[in-house]
């Protein structure tokens, strides 16, 4: 009689783990019971980035297809098409998202393989122009041949991006035209932004104060048109660049560039993803960016719960909730790369 109760009791358990949005593929597998969170394993050594063990008594959190949670702490991670990290069963791996508190509602981590390009819109120069050299522009016309460094002062380059990240080299030409006063002229891939091929005209002249400092204008606004690349592929036209000259010198000494910078991005590819002792995740891309990515959160549990196996990890059908903590707060412990545990039990009753 106790053992037919006991079955009616795992059966009417399962019926209702299904009603609150379970299913058959992420159910309990077979007539076995609820039963207590396994001991930790000892974590095998694999040299894998993505294989993740737990320095301490924390699971990790997951989330089924069929939408339920359930724990395990063998973590032998890897990509989903999706973009989301998750186990060899498929079960996707919960964390706070990037920039959330540790107090955010869990969600499932996702890492982008591709990063998007992003159009430059301001380019910042900081450079001393020589106030010792001679004027070049002399009123001819053309004012200047840029295949001809006699009719310029100096020049220097910096790589743009488009909205598609085709990168577009803005090259800058300096041309004394008196006595603390300068002629800027710029190219694109070569092509002359002001004025034509064969009569660049500058786009602004810059007036210095008499002590060599605070350029007037300080920023210019330039309208990148259509080039051709290395490639001979077109780019695209980039409208309102914004030329940032407030950190320029006309000091008596050398030209120098002492920074190049611009906020522009090309696509990007992902080379790596660092994880940290306290779940937190890097995804470094081939663009050289270095993006958060969240981190990832332990569940943490009394020892009086009760659990079912399923092929995705072990659902808590009995017991207080866990205590939901970043790894290295409390005694939910830290995570470990380059090794990984093994549910043996988990796998022997579910065949996964």
């Amino acid at each position: 009689m106790r053992r037919r109760v006991a079955t009616l009791i795992v059966a009417t358990t399962l019926l209702a783990l299904a009603a609150c949005g379970g299913g058959e593929a992420d159910g309990p597998v077979g007539r076995v019971q609820a039963q207590q969170m396994p001991a930790a394993s000892t974590a095998v050594e694999t040299g894998r980035a993505l294989d993740l063990s737990i320095a301490g008594d924390g699971q990790f959190v997951w989330r089924t297809d069929g939408g339920q949670t359930v724990y395990s702490r063998e973590a032998s991670l890897g990509l989903s098409a999706a973009h989301h990290l998750v186990n060899r069963s498929g079960a996707r791996l919960m964390g706070t998202p990037p920039g959330a508190g540790d107090a955010a509602a869990l969600a499932p981590l996702e890492v982008p393989e591709r990063m998007p390009p992003r159009v430059t819109t301001r380019v910042s120069m900081e450079f001393n122009l020589d106030s010792r050299l001679s004027v070049t522009d002399f009123g001819f016309t053309p004012r200047i041949d840029l295949s001809n460094a006699r009719t310029y002062n100096n020049a220097t380059s910096v790589c743009v991006f488009d909205a598609k990240g085709q990168p577009v080299a803005l090259t800058l030409y300096v041309q004394k035209f008196a006595d603390d006063q300068w002629n800027v002229y710029f190219t694109a891939n070569g092509k002359t932004v002001a004025g034509t091929a064969e009569d660049p005209q500058p786009v602004a002249t810059v007036t210095f104060r008499a002590d060599g400092s605070i350029p007037s204008p300080a920023s210019i606004t330039l309208d990148i048109p259509v080039t051709v690349n290395q490639y001979g592929a077109q780019t695209l036209p980039i409208a309102g660049l914004v030329i940032d000259l407030s950190r320029a010198t006309q000091y008596g000494s050398p030209f120098s560039v002492t920074d190049l910078a611009q906020d522009g991005l090309a696509t990007g590819s992902l080379v790596s993803l660092q994880v940290e002792s306290g779940g937190g995740l890097t995804a470094e891309y081939s663009n050289g960016q270095r993006i958060d990515r969240g981190r990832i959160m332990l569940a943490r549990f009394a020892g009086t719960e009760r659990f079912m196996p399923t092929a995705q990890g072990w659902q808590q059908v009995s017991g207080a909730a866990p205590v939901i903590t970043a790894p290295g707060l409390g005694l939910n412990g830290t995570l470990r790369t380059g090794a990984v545990e093994t549910d043996a039990q988990l796998r022997s009753q579910t065949g996964h």
